[in-house]
C-alpha cells in the first residue's frame, strides 16, 4: 500500500475516533514522541500530549457519537512528516482542517491538527496539479 493511501487511512482512523467519541483510539492516533498541538474551533492552541488528550476527554464528555465526516481529504508528503487538508462535515454546517502526521516508530500518527470556519469551498486542484507562481 502506498504512503498516500497510508496517510489518508490514519486521517480516516482519527475522524473515526472523532465521530465514535473513542478517547481510547484517539489517544492511539497521536504521536507520542513528537510535540503535539492541537487547536479546536474557537479554542487557543493547546500544546503537549496530556493537554491534547485531555481537550478531546472534554468534547467527548457526555456524548456517545459526535456527527463529523471528512470530506475532500487532500494529502501531501513531505518525507517524514504529511499534511492532510479537508473539509469537516457536521450537522451544524463545515469547517476546514489540516492534520499533520509524522512517520514516528514505523506509524503515521497525528501531531497537529487545526479546525476552523470555512466560508465557501470549492476544491483546489492536487498539489501535483497546481501551478506554482
Amino acid at each position: 500500500m502506498s504512503d498516500n493511501k497510508i496517510i489518508l487511512g490514519a486521517n480516516d482512523a482519527f475522524y473515526e475516533a472523532f465521530s465514535s467519541c473513542n478517547l481510547k483510539a484517539m489517544e492511539g492516533i497521536w504521536a507520542v514522541d513528537t510535540t503535539i498541538c492541537c487547536i479546536h474551533p474557537g479554542w487557543a492552541p493547546i500544546f503537549g500530549r496530556d493537554a491534547v488528550i485531555e481537550s478531546w476527554e472534554k468534547i467527548f464528555w457526555g456524548s456517545e457519537t459526535f456527527d463529523i465526516f471528512c470530506n475532500n481529504a487532500q494529502e501531501i508528503i513531505y518525507g517524514k512528516v504529511a499534511l492532510v487538508a479537508c473539509q469537516e462535515v457536521l450537522s451544524q454546517g463545515q469547517l476546514i482542517a489540516s492534520n499533520l502526521f509524522v512517520f514516528e516508530n514505523n506509524v503515521w500518527r497525528l501531531s497537529h491538527h487545526h479546525a476552523g470556519p470555512l466560508g465557501h469551498f470549492a476544491p483546489s486542484p492536487k498539489a501535483s496539479e497546481a501551478t506554482l507562481h
